[in-house]
């Protein structure tokens, strides 16, 4: 009685997946040879879900077989799943906006540094050297510089 009650009328663990719930349940019952129809098992092992695994299947048909608990499984497996890449989305959309409100304190304790920052991400568009842009580049400048003397002494 011990057995049954342990193993076949036992509740779903908070952790345990569905599919692991129903083949276990499924098998308590073969080993242990319990006289019950298809559809009072699959029955006992839809009242032994959590609420939350409950509340996924609050818009399908009631299962009446294995075969059934089975697509059940297989619904339940895509959720999951939907479920965990939703919450990894969420949390990366969390950091994002999380980022942008530490910023402006940098700005307001010391420009020099966020300067210094933001200067170490920029590449120059004209040298290809990190630092600084292209309109502040000193070999772009010194470039210039040469070719407007050049275009002065054409001139003259």
């Amino acid at each position: 009685m011990y057995l049954r009650m342990a193993k076949y009328e036992r509740v779903q663990g908070q952790s345990e997946h569905f599919f692991s719930y129903v083949e276990a349940i499924r098998d308590a019952a073969f080993v242990l040879r319990i006289k019950e129809n298809e559809a009072q098992a699959v029955q006992r092992i839809i009242d032994g879900l959590t609420p939350t695994q409950h509340s996924r299947f609050i818009f399908q048909l009631p299962p009446s077989s294995f075969e059934q608990l089975e697509q059940l499984a297989l619904v339940d497996r895509n959720i999951a799943y939907t479920d965990r890449l939703r919450e990894e989305q969420s949390s990366e959309l969390q950091i994002a906006v999380i980022e942008p409100v530490s910023e402006p304190a940098e700005i307001v304790g010391s420009r020099r540094s966020s300067q210094d920052n933001r200067s170490r991400k920029v590449v120059c568009f004209y040298c290809r050297k990190p630092g600084h842009t292209q309109n502040r580049c000193f070999l772009r400048a010194s470039h210039k510089n040469k070719g407007e003397q050049k275009a002065k002494g054409s001139r003259s």
